[in-house]
């Protein structure tokens, strides 16, 4: 009854009013002269809201139409598992068999690692592409599917029991892009163009084999939403956890398709989106190449995709047969959540909460000279170790978090700023910097102002020297650059910051944590979080 009420309401809804909702929900894109993106909004073969937003390249000024295609990243992980279907219908491959039945070289660490458990991400294998980031750190070369499938195998050990943990990681669907090649006898992105992309017409979809294959109709990827952004190139053509372009009609088909697909396909739909479980038997919020988390009581079957500057939403809740689609060159994956939000609330009659509405609209905004912003700029300590930063860029305060785009602060006075989730107020004791106040749903979030100039119980030079790892097989040097410990690798350098006497905190997109060892009254080594699960030892020389 809920769904034929939803189908109703969303075809009688009142136009205009839906059109102010998406007007504002993507507001983000009215920015001239910058980079962009396409939305697209259905339910079953009807289109109720499209639009194509910004430019694809800044250099020619050419506009980003429904044609232009896009990097989908991490959302080509549902295309995978879609092909590893079809060869498990066919008889050629069992979501049971053991990856090294298919892959021999793999190492055995231990216990049988499965290709489901590829699908799941719960194999314990290291992540490829942060092994990677070591190793071309400053994206200086092509990283090749070879290169992702070379440094998996070459792995001593792996982070856990394979089903013990879920660890979103892209290693298990490199060996199942790797896997495809072997049982079909097709390379990966010839086996997509074959067996998926032309049985379902969808004519601009393809896998990026190189850095010289190009789409007639490519976006350019950006660093961020301005018209003056730095191109975000992406030197790599690393297959089945990424690298699938397609434009915005192609990326509808899809997902109309997986509304109403043939019986054959029904059957591999309903198991990609069945929740995995883990060894215990807890269930989990993701199935094979789907993210099955739920919002608000309502089923929804998506996956976000990010690639340097390109991000992507592909989104369906079940029953309504209602989807929603993002894709840019803008980096703003944040933005397309919040306004994907924002959309179900309306269409669902959902309830919408105070932080998704922000508009700076809504503020009296004061400028405040840049003197003045230099007292907001910390790194601040949030539960669970994780560290918020503020900077300046061009007279602004920004924010920046591990895993998230730069959020600018717009100041109100009296310390306090507004933001994308709502206001942010920072607190001085003895007119010294002391805390950040951070908005939540439900709470507030105090952020503890750290102090990188001191390293307690430890000197800054015991820590200096050349330090390598084996399993990445990488060099790191521990500097000091501007009065501030820096970890660098050839050009790259990335402050570190003290929050406990040897431990550290990283800004970086792979890189979460760092804390060295002293032994015998001298640092040995030091260890780097990938993620809560992957750790690699670097050895002082």
């Amino acid at each position: 009854m809920r769904n034929i009420f939803i189908a109703f309401y969303l075809i009688t809804q009142s136009g205009s009013a839906q059109n102010s909702v998406y007007d504002h929900a993507f507001s983000f894109f009215n920015v001239e002269n910058a980079p962009g993106g396409v939305i697209a909004i259905g339910q079953g073969d009807s289109i109720i809201f499209k639009k194509a937003y910004g430019l694809a390249n800044l250099e020619t000024r050419s506009k980003i139409d429904f044609k232009t295609t896009f990097n989908i990243g991490s959302v080509t992980k549902q295309f995978t598992c879609f092909a590893m279907m079809l060869l498990e219908q066919e008889g050629k491959i069992n979501w049971e068999d053991d990856v090294r039945k298919h892959i021999p070289e793999l190492p055995f660490y231990g216990d049988t690692i499965r290709l489901k458990h590829c699908a799941q991400h719960t194999s314990g294998l290291r992540d490829c592409y942060g092994l990677l980031m070591f190793s071309d750190l400053e994206h200086d070369s092509l990283l090749t599917a070879e290169k992702a499938l070379n440094v998996i195998l070459n792995q001593p050990t792996s982070s856990f029991r394979p089903g013990k943990n879920y660890d979103y990681n892209n290693s298990g669907f490199v060996l199942m892009a790797e896997v495809i090649k072997r049982v079909s006898g097709l390379d990966f992105p010839d086996f997509m163009k074959e067996r998926v992309f032309k049985p379902l017409e969808m004519r601009s979809a393809f896998v990026k084999n190189s850095a010289k294959v190009e789409s007639k109709n490519g976006a350019t990827s950006y660093r961020s939403l301005e018209e003056d952004a730095k191109p975000s190139q992406v030197f790599e053509s690393i297959h089945g956890a990424c690298n699938i372009y397609m434009n915005l009609e192609d990326a509808i088909k899809w997902l109309q398709y997986q509304n109403t697909p043939s019986q054959q396909h029904k059957v591999i739909f309903d198991k990609m989106s069945t929740q995995a479980r883990l060894n215990n038997g807890n269930y989990l919020d993701y199935g094979y190449g789907l993210d099955l988390t739920p919002y608000k009581g309502l089923n929804v079957i998506h996956h976000f995709g990010q690639a340097n500057g390109f991000r992507t939403i592909f989104a369906r809740f079940p029953g309504s047969e209602t989807f929603f689609i993002g894709m840019n060159n803008a980096n703003a994956i944040d933005k397309m959540k919040e306004a994907m939000y924002l959309i179900t609330d309306s269409l669902f009659q959902l309830e919408t909460k105070k932080e998704w509405k922000f508009d700076t609209a809504d503020y009296s905004t004061k400028e405040i000279d840049s003197t003045e912003l230099k007292k907001f700029v910390g790194d601040f300590k949030l539960p669970m170790n994780k560290v918020v930063s503020t900077f300046i860029y061009k007279n602004r305060l920004y924010a920046l978090a591990p895993w998230s785009e730069d959020y600018p602060l717009y100041y109100l006075g009296n310390n306090e700023f507004a933001c994308e989730i709502g206001t942010v107020s920072f607190k001085f004791k003895q007119g010294k910097l002391k805390k950040m106040v951070i908005p939540h749903s439900i709470f507030k979030i105090n952020g503890r102002l750290l102090n990188p100039s001191k390293t307690k119980g430890v000197k800054s030079n015991e820590l200096l020297g050349k330090y390598y790892c084996k399993d990445a097989d990488a060099t790191f040097k521990i500097k000091i650059e501007d009065c501030k410990l820096v970890l660098n690798r050839k050009k790259s350098s990335i402050p570190l910051t003290q929050f406990k006497t040897l431990s550290f905190h990283l800004n970086s997109l792979w890189i979460n944590k760092v804390w060295f060892t002293k032994e015998k009254g001298r640092i040995t080594s030091f260890k780097i979080s990938l993620s809560e699960y992957e750790k690699l030892t670097f050895l002082k020389e």
